[in-house]
């Protein structure tokens, strides 16, 4: 049961980050510029099968210029779009 609701919300994450990267009209290797994350890693993450550090969440908050709680509210956030 713990496997599966992590595997929804790294899912989620990666959605979000994808998203929201989206919006900004960058690339991934935009996104690496300016959080130090490799593209690959980054990949990685957009598709849910990078397992994070917080701190690695938070360069991605401030990268995107959106708040922590936007990428990890999971599903059914008031964010989500």
């Amino acid at each position: 049961m713990a496997e599966n609701r992590y595997n929804i919300e790294i899912g989620a994450l990666g959605a979000a980050v994808r998203r929201y990267r989206r919006k900004k009209g960058w690339t991934q290797v935009d996104l690496e510029a300016a959080t130090g994350i490799t593209q690959a890693d980054l990949s990685r993450i957009e598709n849910g099968t990078l397992d994070l550090q917080f701190s690695s969440i938070v360069r991605l908050a401030e990268a995107l210029d959106v708040p922590t709680k936007s990428l990890v509210g999971g599903v059914g956030s008031e964010d989500s779009e």
